[in-house]
């Protein structure tokens, strides 16, 4: 079974509670996607599930300042050479925490919460932030604000996407099914035209640089 369908079943089976652990873990760094279950509990909600948008939002906010929170204070008293010692199994490398860092130490309140946008940065951002000598009185209110309006934007996107697709898919079946062969033929002619720029601009790179030296 993929990951996907995996991450899936834990959210049908367990809902609340499966959005809220997953993006607590994401919050952690834990290698769970937490973004990717609360598209998934908003997109069941919109097929009519047993799940309600208004508590999937509720319950990814909670959870995702519950674990900045976490990941504030073990930054807090942990400190740079702490994170520098686990961020290898993070999968976080030294340049991007470097990067967050000086993103942080730029932009304040506001960047904690623009980091909650960010991939890389809604995973070490609270971290970061503790290690920046950031207050916690400041960094909660801004990290609140972002939080809530992330959540809102990952539902958002599960639940309307989801009836968009539902409602499409029928016209894009029978489309698809009168047009396959043009679609075919078209993918198979882009696919050669798009390898055909790449080795052309290559053997231009190949030939200037043979001529430079």
């Amino acid at each position: 079974m993929s990951a996907t369908a995996q991450l899936t079943e834990f959210v049908a089976r367990y809902g609340y509670t499966a959005v809220a652990a997953a993006v607590f873990a994401e919050n952690l760094g834990l290698p769970v996607p937490g973004e990717t279950a609360v598209f998934l509990a908003a997109g069941s909600a919109a097929a009519g599930g047993h799940l309600v948008w208004p508590l999937i939002w509720l319950a990814a906010a909670v959870a995702a300042v519950l674990g900045d929170n976490v990941g504030f204070a073990a930054g807090h008293f942990g400190g740079e050479r702490l994170f520098k010692k686990i961020a290898p199994r993070l999968g976080v490398s030294t340049e991007e925490y470097d990067r967050t860092t000086v993103f942080f130490n730029s932009y304040g309140g506001p960047a904690v919460m623009v980091a909650r946008f960010i991939p890389i940065m809604r995973v070490v951002g609270a971290f970061t932030a503790g290690t920046s000598g950031m207050r916690w009185r400041r960094f909660l209110p801004w990290q609140a604000v972002g939080a809530a309006l992330w959540a809102a934007y990952a539902v958002a996107v599960g639940y309307f996407g989801d009836r968009a697709l539902g409602f499409l898919k029928p016209y894009l079946v029978e489309e698809f099914g009168r047009w396959w062969p043009l679609v075919v033929v078209g993918a198979v002619v882009a696919g050669l035209a798009i390898i055909t720029l790449i080795s052309r601009a290559f053997g231009r790179a190949q030939a200037k640089q043979t001529g430079s030296d």
